[in-house]
């Protein structure tokens, strides 16, 4: 028979310490879309190209955006390659990016 003493219980926190992050920057945004050049950024998921075409669509018709370049990341799970991401500053005014499924 085992003895209550020998049914210890261990919790423990998944939780890491806390490690002070410095403030995150974010982009700047634009006061408008009208003549902005977009770039539509898909991240190779199913019927992302669908969402994004559609959204390109609207973004020209009721919002007169110049135009729209749609791009299409390599993977899903991995951030964009350099290459991909030089095109974007390239050519956006400002960058959406979407998920399928």
């Amino acid at each position: 028979m085992t003895s209550r003493r020998d049914q210890s219980v261990w919790i423990l926190s998944p939780r890491e310490e806390e490690v002070p992050q410095p403030p995150t920057l974010f982009a700047q945004r634009p006061d408008h879309l009208s003549g902005l050049d977009v770039v539509l950024l898909g991240n190779a998921k199913l019927n992302v190209d669908v969402v994004l075409r559609e959204l390109g669509r609207r973004l020209v018709d009721d919002y007169g955006v110049g135009s729209v370049t749609y791009l299409e990341k390599e993977v899903a799970g991995k951030p964009a390659d350099r290459a991909l991401l030089a095109i974007v500053r390239a050519r956006a005014g400002a960058v959406l990016t979407g998920v399928g499924d």
